[in-house]
């Protein structure tokens, strides 16, 4: 990546299955979080804070308990 978030990016989430990539980078560790993005809708980081706009969603994916992980799904405002 280009370093501009310190999240994983993972786009086209929903049409291409990307979604799980992103799922098994976070369980295994070698990211701590990421969002998955769909087709036309972006993600809007301001600080902490972060927006969903356009047609998709978007797929907040973190390290959960045990080696698990979690997905907070998100809709466009």
């Amino acid at each position: 990546g280009l370093g501009l978030v310190s999240f994983a990016v993972d786009v086209h989430a929903s049409q291409m299955g990307t979604l799980t990539r992103l799922i098994h980078a976070v369980e295994l560790g070698l990211v701590p979080e990421g969002w998955a993005i769909d087709e036309n809708t972006m993600l809007v980081v301001n600080g902490r804070s972060h927006q969903i706009y356009g047609a998709g969603h978007g797929y907040h994916v973190q390290r959960g308990a045990e080696n698990g992980v979690t997905i907070t799904i998100h809709v466009s405002e």
